[in-house]
């Protein structure tokens, strides 16, 4: 085997920030903070109360802190995330701006315990920039000892004079909050700027209290310039507000609500944006290692659901890995195996490179091959513009052709794409935009790809799967690679042992019972859906309502695995198109926004757990369910919307990677709450399931017995021929569209 891919590989051509002036500090004064808080104990148990005086403007290089005390968890202390900004409002441990900043810790992570290796919840993840999440793969932990010190030591680049600094504490759930940080001391260039406590994060995503912040100045200019900095999700680009049809206001129980100014500065800071931010989700396979014999209790990261839920025919990527097992070397040779469907074309619309701090890492087109080149390998054809330098032009999320490389198939050798370095270097991952021209051209994307780092293969034998372009702009589409060389990683060993057993004995159990041991979905639901559908990304479109003609919305919407368990979803698993009502201008604080339709509280009249968006005849509305690894589904829920049921959704098909799994309509929600329930779509055949949901599954509408009157020209026509009569009719006219009648409003 090894000889085998030597020879394939021979078949390849080798080919070959200076920080802003900070603002000069003014004349030194102090900030009086009391530590430890009022009533509390100080953390090494019996200290006196002391005011510490909190410098103004410090400057420095240098930040350390030193961890104390968590909120109560014994065994491990963690964050979600740390900003530190200087006097011009600019965030300058944000690594995307700051390429200098560095972090580290000691202890670094839980990895440095025997017990763990490779689990994700590092210490660069301070400063991923994801910060408002319950996702602890955006999260830091390490281990806690009450008879140690805890440091966390951050590398500005340069000597920055600070304005502010925000504590984002560990958030991934209530119970899980309290390994958070209380106590702390923070120096700056061995000088110290603070000493006190954090507040606790909440364990969900509320606003509210979410954010610590030490302010060194309460000059308004500077806490002007740090909102004015603040870059907040672009506006939905398919459904621009100022281009929609008027339509009439809409408003939730409570009126439309304005927007608060905190009159505490600090509060005034804590949450530069109360709207979810949709990021693009970081790899979510679990850790597995065997329990610890020692007192500290295991700890493992999910994202909602547990590794045997992920379904996945062929694992997504590795989880983040030490730096020790991270591919090293100078050539990196991406060959695509097959398309998403198209036997002729495939391409790219970006890639990216990761570092080892998970950071894009610079390449110039002059070390960037692939065979073949492009389109003009096509005698008689030219490139169209889509040329191989357009995969590093940094335009990621865009359906332009002028913006993305394409090539033809070749049936004698898979084509590849290479990068060639001037010396040897770690690569944690890769991050890839799909093809993306439109939905009809998106099957041209990559599916499989397999890796090499100079000769060694670095990805499974059957290669990773990479997520399908939705064919538009409306989100991010991008998705993520994690690479590692350890023998036994994730990438490798679940590929057959866990990852394929769990939905090959799904489907095996759900053939059985089609072979004659068991019902159907289709027998309830009128349609025959596919068993187990699985996907990266699951559409729904939303064809028409229950009869408005302005609006759309849901109460809820619920998955549930192949193992009929339920999916937590997050605010990074769901987007639409329009998103909410918050695009257009008029409802940009209605509360009636994307996640309330996946927050849990389904049933009820409360439109503050609803989720409503503008609506245009004609013109589908999309819900998209978007998953890092592909997720089988054994069910879905609706709960149509409550307090206006004519806006609730009727007509609806659901597509998994773009793959037509069901068509339908659904019953517009009751208005008495005692008789509210999910109307469901089946995916499988488990007669258990079958039999408790066989009440609430969706079914073609029944339609009663109607009297039908016909009129022509305002005459009602009184003799109609019946099925098998031979009465005479007068003919109805054949109106064509050119010649249908004009129509108008009366007492215009």
């Amino acid at each position: 085997e090894e000889e085998d891919e030597e020879d394939y590989i021979s078949t390849v051509h080798m080919l070959a920030a200076t920080a802003a002036p900070a603002t000069p500090s003014p004349t030194p004064t102090f900030m009086v903070h009391e530590y430890p808080p009022e009533g509390e104990a100080a953390a090494d148990g019996g200290a006196e109360k002391e005011l510490f005086r909190i410098p103004v403007t410090p400057r420095g290089r240098h930040l350390t802190i030193n961890i104390l005390s968590t909120w109560g968890d014994p065994h491990y202390l963690g964050l979600n995330g740390l900003e530190v900004f200087d006097m011009d409002g600019r965030c300058v441990s944000d690594p995307r701006t700051n390429k200098h900043v560095r972090i580290r810790g000691d202890p670094d992570s839980i990895n440095v315990l025997p017990e763990y290796n490779g689990d994700p919840r590092t210490v660069d993840k301070i400063l991923d920039n994801v910060y408002r999440t319950c996702d602890d793969l955006h999260m830091w932990l390490a281990p806690f000892s009450e008879d140690r010190a805890h440091f966390l030591y951050l590398d500005l680049g340069s000597a920055v004079t600070l304005s502010m600094v925000r504590f984002w504490n560990y958030n991934k759930s209530r119970i899980h909050s309290f390994r958070g940080v209380r106590y702390l001391e923070m120096t700056l260039d061995g000088e110290m700027v603070f000493k006190g406590e954090i507040s606790k994060a909440p364990g969900n995503l509320d606003c509210e209290n979410f954010a610590e912040c030490i302010l060194f100045t309460l000059d308004e200019a500077v806490l002007s310039y740090i909102e004015a900095n603040y870059q907040p999700a672009p506006p939905d680009p398919l459904h621009d507000p100022h281009h929609m049809a008027p339509r009439p206001r809409t408003a939730g129980q409570t009126g439309p609500k304005a927007v608060a100014k905190h009159a505490h500065l600090g509060k005034k800071l804590q949450d530069p944006d109360t709207a979810i931010q949709v990021t693009p989700p970081n790899p979510s396979t679990p850790i597995l290692c065997e329990p610890m014999s020692g007192e500290r209790p295991y700890t493992a990261a999910t994202t909602g659901w547990q590794l045997d839920r992920s379904l996945a025919s062929t694992p997504l990527m590795s989880p983040a890995v030490s730096e020790h097992y991270l591919p090293k070397g100078k050539t990196l040779t991406l060959f695509i195996l097959t398309t998403w469907g198209d036997p002729y074309y495939t391409g790219l619309t970006s890639l990216q490179v990761l570092n080892q701090f998970q950071q894009p890492l610079d390449i110039t087109p002059e070390m960037l091959t692939a065979c073949p080149k492009d389109l003009s390998v096509i005698q008689g054809a030219d490139n169209n513009g889509q040329v191989l330098a357009n995969l590093l032009d940094e335009v990621n999320i865009t359906t332009d052709p002028n913006h993305m490389w394409m090539i033809p198939l070749c049936v004698e050798q898979h084509p590849f794409i290479q990068i060639t370095f001037s010396k040897e270097i770690k690569v944690a991952g890769l991050r890839i935009w799909n093809y993306n021209t439109c939905l009809e051209e998106s099957f041209r994307g990559v599916k499989r790809l397999k890796v090499f780092m100079d000769k060694q293969c670095i990805s499974p034998e059957e290669g990773f799967c990479i997520k399908k372009a939705p064919g538009h702009n409306a989100f991010d589409f991008g998705h993520t690679v994690l690479l590692s060389t350890k023998p036994n990683a994730l990438a490798a060993s679940l590929s057959s042992s866990i990852m394929n057993s769990s939905i090959r004995e799904a489907i095996h159990r759900a053939n059985r019972l089609r072979d004659g041991r068991g019902g159907q979905p289709t027998d309830l639901m009128n349609y025959e859906t596919p068993l187990l559908p699985t996907a990266y990304v699951f559409k729904i479109e939303i064809l028409t309502t229950q009869g408005d003609p302005h609006y759309v919305g849901l109460n809820g919407l619920a998955l549930d695995d192949a193992n009929n368990r339920p999916i937590q979803l997050t605010p990074n698993n769901i987007q639409a198109v329009p998103r909410d009502l918050t695009v257009l201008k008029e409802c940009a604080d209605d509360p009636r926004i994307l996640h309330k339709m996946i927050d849990g509280v389904y049933r009820g009249m409360d439109d503050n757990h609803m989720w409503l968006a503008p609506f245009t005849s004609g013109k589908p509305n999309y819900i998209y369910l978007i998953f890092e690894e592909p997720v089988a589904i054994s069910r879905m829920e609706f709960w149509n919307y409550a307090k206006t049921p004519a806006r609730g959704i009727k007509d609806v098909m659901v597509w998994a990677d773009d793959i037509l799994v069901y068509k339908g309509t659904l019953q517009p929600a009751p208005q008495i709450v005692e008789h509210q329930s999910p109307q469901v779509l089946l995916f499988t055949n488990d007669s258990k399931v079958l039999e408790e949901w066989s009440q609430h599954v969706v079914t073609a509408q029944k339609t009663t017995n109607q009297d039908i009157v016909f009129y022509n020209d305002r005459n009602k026509l009184e003799q109609i021929r019946k099925k098998g009569s031979h009465q005479s009719h007068p003919a109805l006219p054949d109106y064509k569209t050119e010649a249908r009648p004009s129509t108008g409003c009366a007492g215009r």
